[in-house]
């Protein structure tokens, strides 16, 4: 089944050390997205874009900083 599409993206491949990208992963797998598409959200977020984040009917949660309790609505 095809996915609706999220719009125009750029790909970019930063390399993480093992330690963030275990600790990425994790909260991506509790939320119920891809390690990519957290990613994605916590950068639009950053840049003061919170309405890019995208809300899969997937998502089981939608805190992207779960340390700091701060939400996307």
């Amino acid at each position: 089944m095809a996915q609706h599409s999220k719009g125009p993206r750029k790909q970019i491949q930063p390399r993480l050390r093992t330690e963030v990208y275990a600790a990425i992963d994790e909260i991506a797998k509790r939320q119920g997205t891809s390690v990519s598409q957290y990613v994605a959200d916590l950068c639009a977020v950053h840049v003061g874009r919170p309405d890019l984040v995208w809300i899969s009917p997937n998502r089981e949660q939608q805190e992207l900083f779960p340390d700091d309790h701060r939400k996307v609505s």
